[in-house]
């Protein structure tokens, strides 16, 4: 009974199993380029802008703005042009881990980790250096700007202090002045 029941897990387990999918190998996406949804969006938000555009006075400060928004919606459409688009004119992100995608996954993600880490250990740092201080509890309602711009100035350079901490052990608190409570 034993056996029947790993033969059968395992079939199931095979049969369950996720088969890869290449994005741009499959039909559905192309470059956005060359999808018609995706420049008939294009000719759609800049027309309206156009007509916004022939309803405000020639010359004037608003006129300026549209046609800076029309520069900047075409510039935006043409950035857009090199990624891969679905049948709607949406670009799709590919996130596979490939160095052509970096730009569409990997280098936001990095950024967001990095400015993520930058305020935990500006935050890190504050709360030490006004527990350092004395004034702890004041300092914690009220900010102390001087303080504050001094650790958001040294977290900058977060990683490799990070990797200065966890490397000397210095990190980390000692098992005996971390409480544990009663149970």
């Amino acid at each position: 009974m034993a056996k029947i029941f790993t033969i059968l897990l395992a079939v199931l387990l095979f049969l369950g199993v996720p088969q890869p999918a290449n994005a741009e190998g499959m039909t559905a996406l192309t470059p956005c380029s060359d999808t018609p949804a995706f420049t008939q969006r294009q000719s759609d938000r800049v027309a309206a802008l156009e007509a916004k555009l022939s309803a405000s006075a020639p010359g004037s400060s608003e006129a300026a703005l549209v046609k800076k928004q029309i520069a900047r919606t075409n510039a935006r459409f043409d950035r857009y042009g090199s990624l891969l688009c679905g049948t709607e004119g949406l670009p799709h992100l590919i996130a596979d881990g490939r160095l052509n995608h970096a730009g569409e996954f990997i280098i936001p993600s990095l950024m967001f980790l990095y400015i993520a880490g930058l305020i935990g250990w500006a935050g890190r740092d504050y709360l030490i250096s006004a527990r350092e201080s004395g004034d702890a509890a004041t300092k914690e309602i009220i900010i102390d700007t001087g303080m504050a711009l001094a650790s958001f100035s040294k977290s900058l350079a977060w990683p490799a202090l990070a990797f200065a901490e966890i490397s000397s052990g210095s990190i980390g608190e000692a098992d005996e002045a971390v409480p544990i409570s009663p149970r």
